[in-house]
């Protein structure tokens, strides 16, 4: 019978890999020091002759194992690129918050990362300027008020002077220049108390304009007519529901239009941008799919369109900058969090086999080829990406050929042993 022999710096890491078995099997390492690194797998013998990369193994080895095999086959796969990137808010659904209300800030109630909704209030801001103009407004009102209580006293007078002329003047009693005189008296009466108090709505309307412009309400210019009350503290608001990603105020700053605040973003979309390489280029469009992979989450994919492909390249690095839109709705991606873009540009139909099927030892990928119910043929094949659970297979296999699935790392483990004896 020929004896497997493997050459000698075959054998080392492959001890290495015994002894480091070892460990997972609950026995003690001897040549295994903390901080070391050991070999994981064996390296893999390559011989002139085929029975010596063979394995055959016993029954009762193959039921232990509970080895399951498949076929090669041709399967279609997505062509990607596979991009760094970074995670921002989308800038549609983005929102600064500024103080158009001069003043000085007197209480800030929310902080970087709360969600708010629209209308929450913010901050506060005392000011000045604005209850001088409800001051001035007030001033104005009460003026025209009390003109307007001295019209209508006229107005009053002047229309029952008219009723009574022309009552007189229908019997014959009164002379017709009385009431032509009465009725002049009364529509000057009239229209002095319209003029009054057109000039009133005037002064509110051309108020409350000055005052929104400082994001004053309407409705709140209404609340100081009606309490008689200047209020010079006014809240902020916000102007839309989503998560507070920037703050920029505290108490006691002095703040105006100038002054952003906050800035509120609704991320229930984000963007992801990425830099493609100049030869990539030609590969990238717009509307194409995209997949972004984050470090936090690496189990989980998140889907996208990339809706936007730059036109000015880095003259550095040689990239042009792509953005893709994706859904987030389960607010797990974070502005300025780091990740992968995946972007599938085309298929192509390439032979594959599940990924259990490939152990990957040092810098080769080995795969264990069925040629008997009892006999497998240890083999190194050269592998591409990783996609769906399978794995391409770019030399090495054909098609039709039966490896094993599950128990091809225990057949590993058997081919070490092998190698050993």
């Amino acid at each position: 019978m020929k004896s497997k022999i493997r050459p000698l710096f075959s054998l080392m890491p492959a001890l290495c890999l015994c002894l480091s078995g070892c460990q997972f099997l609950g026995i003690e390492n001897p040549f295994q020091k903390e901080g070391n690194d050991v070999i994981k797998a064996h390296t893999p013998f390559v011989s002139k002759h085929e029975n010596d990369s063979m394995l055959h193994l016993t029954k009762s080895q193959l039921q232990k194992i509970g080895l399951t095999t498949c076929q090669v086959t041709y399967q279609s796969l997505p062509v990607e690129l596979i991009l760094e990137g970074e995670v921002k808010e989308n800038d549609y659904q983005t929102t600064p918050v500024l103080s158009m209300v001069p003043g000085r800030v007197e209480d800030v109630d929310v902080q970087v990362g709360d969600m708010v909704k629209k209308g929450q209030i913010l901050t506060t801001v005392r000011s000045d300027e604005v209850a001088k103009l409800e001051s001035e407004l007030l001033e104005k009102v009460m003026i025209l008020e009390a003109d307007m209580e001295q019209a209508k006293v006229k107005f009053s007078l002047a229309k029952k002077q008219y009723e009574r002329n022309k009552l007189l003047y229908g019997e014959g009693i009164a002379a017709r220049s009385n009431l032509e005189l009465s009725e002049g008296e009364f529509e000057e009466a009239r229209v002095l108390v319209k003029n009054l108090q057109d000039k009133m709505n005037s002064v509110v309307v051309s108020t409350k304009e000055r005052l929104r412009l400082f994001g004053i309400m309407p409705k709140e210019v209404d609340e100081v007519l009606k309490t008689r009350k200047i209020d010079d503290v006014f809240n902020i608001v916000a102007p839309r529901s989503g998560t507070l990603i920037e703050r920029q105020v505290d108490v006691g700053q002095l703040v105006d239009s100038s002054n952003k605040l906050f800035e509120i973003s609704d991320l229930s979309t984000v963007w992801m941008f990425a830099q493609v390489f100049e030869k990539d280029i030609r590969y990238v469009k717009r509307q194409q799919p995209a997949v972004v992979i984050v470090d936090s989450f690496q189990e989980q994919t998140f889907h996208g369109v990339v809706d936007n492909v730059g036109n000015i390249m880095d003259p550095k690095t040689r990239t042009l900058p792509i953005r893709a839109t994706v859904d987030n709705t389960q607010d797990l991606l974070h502005p300025n969090m780091f990740g992968k873009m995946v972007v599938r540009t085309a298929t192509k139909n390439a032979l594959v086999i599940p990924a259990e099927a490939v152990q990957k030892v040092g810098e080769a990928h080995l795969a264990y080829v069925q040629k008997s119910p009892d006999t497998f043929e240890e083999r190194k094949i050269q592998v591409g990406p990783v996609y769906a659970g399978k794995n391409e297979v770019l030399s090495g296999l054909k098609q039709g050929e039966v490896v094993a699935v599950k128990g091809s790392l225990e057949l590993e483990g058997l081919a070490v042993k092998n190698s050993t004896e």
